[in-house]
């Protein structure tokens, strides 16, 4: 009995744990679904290796630590059960995260302050940013490594055009996320730091100091393997960009920053080494002091350091602590304090009632057929529902030039499956796309300026032909003026519909203009994980064109995607 009274603490985690596991269940699936978040089992693993061989069970003395695991536990106790209401797996791990740092703080007294937040980063650095900011991540650092490449591939002399993410080679085009998945060792290399820093217990300015040259690492990895896909496939026709050649080159790529972040470490450990102090003059010492003092953080740098011990760490006897005095002073903080009985019980209870919700939505999700997963579609059903004749042969004057099937990975940006139409016009040739699947609203205009285009004036909803005599708010259809970074113009036209063939609902929102962005950030947080929005599918048309086009030809345009919506759709339904 006394000792399940000791661990009473741990009871209460566990059954947090316990209540959140529906959610986390769920935040775990999406996680693995993105590539750049695929580390995250291994960092669990890791920070449970810290807990169990580098810490010991101890109540903590420190009134304040206590006050501080007090708050982030109850926090993330407030967290899960508002992650149950809204049925949010991204606040169901937060919460998750909370909970520890807070019994962390209470029960791990042993673990230094510093240390312990340190250990807690391995397990935030696998909770996405919120809102549009971990897109808005990936697809900055794949610009960057598109402009690097580009510029490397000028110094070896390989013949290319580079449009944002966009390489285009003889032998063919190459998105950045196909060719290199953008920041897919960029978190993985901050949790390796943060492994390497913490398991070797080193110092606070090396450790902070390493994780700042991770994006370094990461860019130079991802450059590379960029270059040596755009290389191998135009001098020897060898593709590396899928398949599993594309898996070992970014293994290869990986390890090898992976090794510069060591060497790294392992440097800074070296010129950041503690001053001798032994042979110094009493005016002159209190400088080197201070610097050891820096350089051992959080550790404490010992008052007397000789020339054998700062080169070969041999223990100074003078250095060791002096035995503790059989006559200690009594803590005025008992050294096992009760919890109030409310505080448990409103612990308890908000825990319960937390799983009691997560387990009821999950539970409609799955009797109504709604799953907040995109479905898979397999390239033979794909294939046989959407043919190159469910779209016309010709749309006067425009006829037919090609037409071909794309497939990318479930998680790409531009949707799993597309079926493109490329048509001739006297004009110009446009470009007819099937795209999908999308969870709701999906904005098509990022998808074009992660491409190097830029957006002229606003996204606009416009009426079709057939909609002319209704009111405005039956417009679904987005027209777009894009301008390249050669200056060429393009116009763009999409629609996004459920299976049933319903529009979707435009969401024009545009976050730089927006007064709140904070607000909207967290709004976006909570409903990125929430995704009751239905499946959708996208049609679009894309038409360059080398100068500005009149209001008659825009019409014109407008006419034939007006009529080849209906055509779209019917192929969509053959899916099911």
């Amino acid at each position: 009995m006394r000792s399940i009274q000791g661990r009473f603490p741990e009871f209460c985690l566990g059954l947090c744990l316990v209540c959140l596991a529906p959610l986390v269940w769920l935040q775990a699936v999406h996680l693995w679904e993105r590539p750049h978040f695929q580390f995250f089992p291994l960092a669990w693993l890791a920070f449970g290796a810290l807990i169990t061989t580098r810490s010991e069970l101890k109540w903590s003395s420190s009134l304040g630590r206590r006050r501080l695991g007090s708050v982030v536990w109850a926090a993330g106790v407030l967290a899960g059960l508002a992650g149950a209401l809204l049925f949010s797996p991204w606040l169901g791990q937060a919460a998750c995260v909370l909970c520890i740092s807070g019994w962390g703080w209470l029960r791990l007294a042993t673990v230094p302050p510093f240390r312990w937040f340190g250990w807690s980063l391995l397990l935030w650095i696998t909770v996405p940013l919120p809102g549009q900011l971990d897109a808005n991540l990936i697809n900055g650092l794949q610009r960057i490594s598109a402009e690097s490449a580009g510029g490397l591939l000028d110094l070896i002399g390989i013949a290319h055009l580079r449009q944002g993410t966009l390489i285009e080679i003889r032998a063919g085009k190459l998105f950045v996320d196909e060719a290199c998945s953008g920041i897919d060792s960029l978190y993985s290399l901050v949790a390796i730091a943060l492994l390497m820093m913490l398991w070797q217990a080193r110092p606070l300015v090396v450790g902070f100091f390493t994780v700042i040259t991770v994006p370094i690492w990461a860019w130079l990895g991802n450059v590379l393997r960029l270059t040596t896909i755009v290389i191998c496939l135009d001098r020897w026709q060898v593709d590396l960009s899928h398949g599993w050649q594309h898996t070992a080159l970014g293994f290869v790529t990986f390890g090898l920053s992976a090794l510069c972040l060591f060497l790294t470490l392992d440097a800074l450990t070296h010129l950041f080494r503690r001053f001798s102090t032994s042979d110094l003059p009493r005016d002159r010492r209190q400088w080197h002091l201070w610097y050891n003092a820096v350089v051992c953080f959080p550790g404490r740098a010992p008052v007397l350091i000789d020339e054998e011990q700062q080169y070969f760490e041999v223990e100074d006897p003078r250095l060791k602590p002096k035995p503790k005095s059989k006559v200690e002073r009594q803590s005025t903080v008992p050294a096992e304090p009760k919890f109030g009985r409310w505080v448990v019980g409103l612990m308890t209870v908000s825990c319960l009632i937390a799983a009691g919700l997560s387990i009821r939505n999950i539970a409609r999700d799955w009797r109504d057929g709604s799953s907040t997963r995109l479905p898979h579609f397999d390239q033979a059903q794909v294939k046989a529902a959407i043919a190159e004749n469910g779209l016309p042969e010709a749309f006067e004057p425009a006829k037919r030039l090609a037409f071909r099937h794309e497939h990318r990975s479930p998680d790409n940006f531009l949707g799993e499956h597309s079926a493109v139409w490329t048509y001739r016009a006297p004009s110009s040739d446009f470009v007819c796309s099937i795209d999908f699947p999308f969870r709701g609203y999906h904005p098509l205009w990022v998808c074009y300026t992660n491409a190097g285009q830029q957006i002229q004036g606003v996204p606009t909803p416009v009426s079709l032909p057939s909609q002319a005599d209704q009111p405005q708010s039956s417009q679904h259809v987005v027209q777009v003026k894009l301008k390249d970074e050669l200056g060429n113009l393009s116009y763009l036209w999409f629609l996004l519909f459920d299976a049933q063939g319903q529009p979707a609902k435009i969401n024009l929102y545009d976050q730089e203009n927006d007064t709140n962005p904070i607000l909207e950030r967290l709004k976006l947080a909570l409903a990125d994980s929430v995704e009751r929005e239905p499946v959708t599918y996208q049609f679009q048309m894309y038409v360059p064109s080398s100068r500005e086009l009149s209001e008659a030809e825009i019409q014109s345009y407008l006419k034939l995607f007006d009529t080849a919506i209906p055509m779209a759709i019917a192929q969509v339904q053959k899916l099911d």
